[in-house]
């Protein structure tokens, strides 16, 4: 396998900075990142969730503004209401949150 060093970017999450510092990447290091996007949810080297949830909140919003003259419609019953929270905006809203790491209290 071959590392592409201008592509490939390196967050390092350790009680023991520098650890990254001691590898060999054949004579060129990649770029050292804090945070990254993985397949749509933002990665932190702190595990701060802070940010992803703010997104997440923010994500569902704009879903249930999209989604808002279906939702006040007369004509939908409030079972139809509850599918489509369900089906469209909760998932919208927990996206990812299974690499979420909770802090310690």
């Amino acid at each position: 396998m071959k590392i592409d060093n201008v592509k490939t970017k390196i967050m390092e999450v350790s009680r023991n900075p520098n650890i990254v510092g001691d590898m060999d990447f054949g004579g060129s290091q990649p770029e050292a990142v804090s945070t990254f996007k993985y397949p749509g949810s933002t990665i932190t080297s702190h595990n701060r969730i802070q940010e992803e949830v703010r997104l997440r909140v923010v994500a569902g919003t704009r879903c249930s503004w999209a989604l808002d003259n279906t939702l006040r419609s007369r004509i939908l019953s409030s079972l139809t209401i509850k599918q489509i929270y369900t089906a469209i905006i909760r998932p919208v809203v927990l996206y990812g949150w299974e690499t979420w790491a909770l802090p310690k209290q």
